[in-house]
């Protein structure tokens, strides 16, 4: 869904929706908090608003160790 679309056309998405196409991008590994904010170019603080609601729509599962 994600691997086509540009970097223009990712930052129109919601923090959510950038987190969700990172991590279903990436779905072999898991990353922290910081790490996806880093990778996707978005404000820590906003990526740990955006993962518990993604999680609770069961969307992401929540690792104890990286």
């Amino acid at each position: 869904m994600f691997e086509n679309t540009s970097e223009d056309e990712l930052a129109d998405l919601s923090v959510p929706d950038q987190v969700l196409g990172f991590l279903a991008a990436n779905e072999d590994r898991a990353f922290n908090t910081r790490a996806i904010a880093s990778q996707i170019d978005v404000d820590e603080g906003a990526v740990s608003t955006a993962l518990p609601r993604v999680k609770d729509r069961g969307l992401v599962e929540h690792k104890a160790t990286h």
